[in-house]
């Protein structure tokens, strides 16, 4: 059995705690207070307007979502750090939705977290197309998986039981029947194996202040995979997903490239939370916890 005692000391605890609330905080990691502090102090004090690029902020969002690549199993180049999960999951969602334009069926399950259905909820209602939001029991869902399912939306692990999904088996069987697949991985990432690539997923989300140990508003993640990457379209666009401006023309298109990276950089809608995301840059928060993907 592996001694954690070393893992703990990298975190600030409360003496005599057992903590068993990292499903819905993280501890602070004890290296992140020096660097927030520095990130404060030096970059944005010292730095001002010039951090964005000096400090490195507007490549935050790819450079540390491909630590968290790393955890989940992805490629790199096709996660992205921003926003919030309910933001990400509307954005998963609409953009799955727009894959398959001739189904209606969104199937979930009763243990899929709150925020998601009530994101799903929204979206449909925004849409007005006549799409149907199935919630079955989590042992059922793979029953309801049939040709009408449009999109499979489930959370891996649910945070209240325990009870985790069959990743691979449900993205298969999804597949096979034309469907696409989003998994919610804030109850997996950082606290157990995850292989996104390896099962097929098509989308993932996650945030990254509970097993990932990034803090209060620390900012989520989505992956999407390289064979839709492209065709996937944004519900929605802002600064850093869109090309730069000209004088003579407004942009009319998603920021150009054909990389990885430039594909990730579609998904983001907003300005780096530069803060926050520092603590994922300790080594607390994206190295002790790492495993390569089995793929």
């Amino acid at each position: 059995m592996r001694d954690f005692t070393q893992t703990k000391a990298l975190f600030q605890m409360p003496a005599d705690m057992i903590y068993l609330d990292g499903n819905s905080l993280g501890p602070l990691p004890r290296a992140a207070a020096a660097r927030i502090h520095d990130c404060v102090t030096r970059e944005w004090g010292e730095m001002v307007i010039t951090g964005w690029n000096r400090a490195g902020w507007m490549a935050q969002p790819t450079t540390y979502a491909d630590r968290i690549g790393r955890l989940i199993g992805a490629e790199p180049g096709h996660t992205v750090l921003g926003d919030t999960l309910s933001v990400k999951v509307y954005q998963a969602l609409a953009a799955a939705l727009d894959l398959v334009p001739d189904r209606r069926v969104i199937l979930t399950d009763s243990g899929n977290f709150p925020s998601d259905i009530y994101m799903a909820e929204g979206l449909i209602k925004s849409l007005d197309r006549g799409y149907d939001l199935r919630v079955v029991a989590p042992e059922d869902v793979a029953d309801h998986i049939d040709s009408d399912l449009a999109v499979l939306m489930l959370t891996q692990v649910d945070y209240r039981t325990g009870r985790m999904h069959d990743m691979a088996a449900l993205t298969q069987k999804a597949h096979d029947a034309g469907a696409i697949t989003i998994w919610d991985l804030a109850h997996s990432a950082g606290a157990l194996p995850v292989d996104v690539a390896g099962c097929g997923a098509d989308f993932a989300v996650g945030c990254t202040y509970k097993y990932l140990n990034g803090g209060p508003g620390a900012p989520a993640f989505i992956y999407v995979a390289p064979a839709i990457s492209t065709a996937a379209s944004l519900p929605y666009r802002a600064g850093l997903a869109m090309p730069p401006l000209s004088r003579s023309r407004r942009a009319t298109g998603p920021a150009p490239g054909s990389n990885g990276c430039a594909s990730a950089r579609r998904r983001c809608c907003n300005s780096p939370h530069s803060m926050p995301r520092s603590t994922s840059g300790t080594r607390s928060t994206c190295t002790i916890s790492a495993r390569p993907p089995s793929h």
